[in-house]
């Protein structure tokens, strides 16, 4: 096993963990566990609206709980066997820990005004030093920034930055920050970021509150209640917000929104909005070309094509397939718009897509018809259901519906009787409109009420079907 970063390692003894500290779902931000002896026992970033549960030792506990504004704290005791909550109103408004460099300095000398062409040329040990307002030539590199840098070249504040880094090159913060990066270049936070990353770059942040905009690529690695927006890529862990973008967005988990070219998420709560969108359990919607959710989908697909391991909701497409509880239906019927017809229903249980292949023989005339569909069921008892469906057909080459090309929609209202398990019948009216395309004066084989216009010919009738379909 190998551990990479920096800081202590914090590990618990599960043999211990005979008490319980519930988070509750109001608790959101960082939270800090310390023991009686001042020990960081547990970090962890809580995320609002989930409910944590923590094994622990019995005893007194100090909770500290940083938000994006305020900080919470007080403290618990943990009883043998017990499983003690906690919730916001337990806690109470304190302040914020003073800055305390990593060397373990508490105490930085105040520069207000600083000039810096490169560290070695700044006015005084700038790597020590709390400034307030910084003029950066080339390159700067200090401990605090509480205030405004501005410059031309590369920003390196090493413990934390409460204000802005405006900078041509980039801006780097090694510890966490709270206000605006803006860069042509690139801005990195190596902990905490509240607030805006704006580059024509690359922004990264660990937890993120704000927003990331860039032209080419924003990396949250941590939490994120945020907005992400780029040309390029965006990436985050677990996001609560939105990702926007004309290329690709990525993320684990996400509570809001993806729109882009191509949207890849593990867990989905909300909407991925795209050409191509993939995620794992989603709980919300898809709305693309081509929808697929590896998972558990719960809610809508609307797409050209659409597949789901498993659905609850409903698929809108002309081709969806659910893996373990959908629809796959072979059909065959007989109507008054083509002698046999041959079918496949596939979706989900009470909405599907429907693929139609018509052979029509009519007044000595023959040739097939090619259809795209969909339809809803509705059970009425254990035996009885009926079904809703519209298809869309067009005439082949080689199909002569009149004298010329034609689209012909037929909606049909089927009431069906499941005769054993594996096979119903069905039957029920039809209404069918004929559009003869690019002709005032084009016949068609059907009788029916005829409206001629310059574009072409639309001609209306009743009709009726009946079949078999089968699983």
């Amino acid at each position: 096993m190998q551990l990479v970063g920096m800081g202590d390692v914090v590990m618990t003894d599960l043999r211990s963990t005979s008490a319980a500290l519930v988070l509750d779902g109001d608790l959101e931000g960082r939270l800090y566990l310390r023991d009686a002896n001042g020990a960081l026992v547990a970090e962890l970033n809580k995320p609002g609206g989930r409910v944590v549960e923590l094994g622990l030792a019995p005893g007194t506990y100090k909770v500290t709980l940083e938000r994006r504004r305020d900080v919470l704290g007080g403290e618990v005791q943990l009883v043998e066997g017990q499983r003690t909550p906690l919730d916001a109103e337990t806690l109470g408004k304190v302040d914020r820990e003073p800055t305390t460099a990593r060397g373990g300095k508490a105490d930085y000398e105040h520069v207000p005004v600083n000039l810096s062409i490169i560290p070695a040329l700044s006015f005084g040990p700038a790597t020590k030093k709390r400034q307030n307002f910084v003029i950066n030539l080339l390159w700067s590199d200090y401990a605090v920034l509480e205030g405004l840098e501005l410059g031309t070249g590369l920003s390196v504040v090493r413990d934390e930055a409460l204000g802005a880094q405006i900078n041509t090159v980039g801006n780097m913060v090694l510890g966490r920050a709270v206000g605006a990066q803006l860069s042509t270049g690139f801005n990195h936070v190596s902990e905490d970021f509240t607030g805006l990353q704006a580059t024509a770059g690359f922004n990264n942040a660990a937890d993120l509150w704000g927003a990331q905009l860039s032209a080419g690529l924003n990396i949250a690695r941590g939490d994120a209640y945020a907005l992400q927006a780029t040309a390029g890529i965006n990436i985050a862990n677990r996001l609560r917000g939105a990702q926007l973008s004309s290329g690709i967005n990525l993320v684990d988990e996400v509570w809001g929104a993806q729109v882009g070219v191509l949207n890849l998420g593990d867990g989905i709560g909300g909407a991925q909005i795209g050409i191509l969108n993939i995620g794992g359990d989603v709980d919300g919607m898809q709305v693309g070309l081509l929808n697929i959710a590896t998972g558990h989908m719960r809610g809508l697909q609307l797409g050209i094509a659409n597949y789901a391991t498993e659905l609850s909701g409903a698929p809108v497409g002309l081709l969806s397939v659910v893996a373990r509880n959908g629809t796959l239906k072979p059909s065959v019927w007989t109507s008054d718009l083509a002698l046999a017809n041959v079918g496949l229903k596939l979706g989900a249980k009470y909405f599907y897509g429907i693929l139609a292949v018509g052979m029509v023989n009519m007044s000595s005339r023959s040739g097939l018809l090619m259809g795209l569909g969909l339809g809803g069921h509705v059970p009425l008892t254990e035996r009885f259901f009926v079904e809703l469906e519209s298809i869309s057909y067009m005439a082949q080459e080689r199909v002569e519906l009149g004298d010329n090309e034609s689209t012909i929609v037929q909606t049909r209202l089927l009431p069906g009787f499941q005769l054993t398990e594996d096979i119903a019948v069905v039957a029920g009216p039809t209404f069918n409109v004929q559009i003869i395309h690019d002709s005032a004066d084009g016949s068609s084989l059907y009788p029916g009420y005829a409206h001629v216009s310059e574009s072409g010919k639309t001609v209306l009738w009743p009709g009726f079907t009946a079949g078999l379909q089968f699983f």
